[in-house]
């Protein structure tokens, strides 16, 4: 009985069961939003069944990725249970090729045909993470960001969700994207040790700032009516985008844009020639 329970714990640890719970919570807020807060959408079974699929996913992907890295871990993380020989990886490689089974033949029950395609890919993209993706700096960070932000479309596309219900969801499924690749460029330099502090963290401080722009960006774009009649400016190209958008701006209004934001550019010109 002991023994069972410490192979049990060993498979757990090597599936990196944490990872359930946040990638089903991902697929039930998507739902959740997407359909606009209805309760209904929370209690689908196809919502719920989306959910453990991602999580299968999130499982096989740690599985596979530690059958990938066992010549490294055996140096750099021996008491892993793959290199310490806790579990064969031949045993490894089977969870994992089952895992990944069940999730795409579970998709092929689903509905639209979008949901199957999100499944594919992120089967996909995690499965060649390892082997092939992981040793392209930029790339790999991209992988591992588009993989879990798909989750909330995913759930709003297995509640049902249409083009509006999708369109709500696109800031933050973009924010998200933004946020994961900000962590994993942080993991990244992490791992680079002997590289100057405060170099080190510059690449990570200006994406930080591009997220934040972004989503700022993305405020004064759905605060744009509000802020008019208030009298408050937000950026230019915001406000003629907004012009474009409901085809109402004036010829004028292009010259002004342009000015403004060739003041943003000029600034952020003599801040690059500051820093070289």
């Amino acid at each position: 009985m002991i023994a069972s329970q410490s192979r049990l714990s060993t498979y757990l640890k090597l599936a990196r069961i944490h990872n359930l719970v946040p990638s089903v919570i991902l697929v039930i807020v998507g739902a959740w939003a997407g359909s606009g807060h209805r309760v209904s959408a929370v209690q689908s079974i196809s919502v719920w069944l989306m959910g453990l699929i991602s999580g299968g996913m999130a499982i096989a992907s740690c599985v596979v990725n530690d059958y990938f890295d066992l010549k490294i871990d055996a140096s750099n993380a021996p008491d892993k249970p793959l290199p310490s020989g806790a579990i064969a990886p031949d045993a490894a490689l089977l969870l994992s090729s089952l895992l990944y089974c069940g999730c795409l033949i579970a998709a092929c029950l689903m509905e639209p045909s979008r949901l199957r395609s999100i499944v594919a890919f992120s089967a996909a993209a995690t499965l060649l993470y390892t082997p092939l993706f992981k040793r392209l700096t930029g790339v790999k960070n991209a992988t591992v960001a588009t993989v879990i932000a798909l989750a909330p479309l995913a759930g709003a596309l297995a509640a049902g969700a249409g083009g509006a219900g999708l369109l709500r969801l696109l800031p933050a499924t973009l924010f998200a994207f933004s946020g994961v690749m900000f962590r994993e460029i942080l993991m990244d330099l992490n791992d680079h040790a002997g590289d100057a502090g405060l170099l080190r963290l510059l690449p990570a401080t200006l994406f930080a700032f591009s997220g934040v722009m972004f989503r700022e960006i993305l405020m004064d774009l759905n605060d744009a009516e509000g802020d008019r009649q208030a009298g408050v400016w937000t950026l230019p190209l915001m406000r003629l985008a907004l012009g474009v958008w409901r085809e109402k701006f004036l010829e004028q209004e292009v010259g002004r844009a342009v000015g403004g934001c060739l003041k943003f550019v000029g600034w952020g010109i003599l801040l690059l020639a500051a820093m070289g």
